[in-house]
């Protein structure tokens, strides 16, 4: 399973596959960073032979991006596109502050 940190206050964004790093992190693990961008995490689903990405928010909460086929799809996702979807989430968390 892979573990893509994407962010943090130091480096910015950074979207290379060389951040993919395979991990396994449990549900409610210790960040040393609670400032730091989340991680995403292929996962399949427990039923059929579909995957997720999950997305673990530092100190916050995870999310469930649906609709992948395979690993290798929510890998492709994650490498490619996970720092759009991060983008646009910050801009909708910082509409909501406004």
């Amino acid at each position: 399973m892979g573990v893509v940190p994407l962010w943090s206050k130091s480096n910015g964004v950074a979207a290379s596959r060389e951040w993919l790093h395979i991990s396994s992190m449990p549900r409610g693990a210790d960040f040393p960073d609670k400032n730091a961008g989340p991680t995403f995490h292929p996962r399949k689903m427990k039923l059929g032979s579909a995957w997720y990405v999950l997305v673990v928010w530092p100190g916050r909460h995870t999310e469930r991006i649906k609709g992948f086929p395979s690993e290798a799809t929510a890998e492709d996702w994650i490498a490619k596109e996970s720092v759009m979807w991060l983008n646009k989430q910050r801009g909708i968390l910082a509409n909501r502050r406004k």
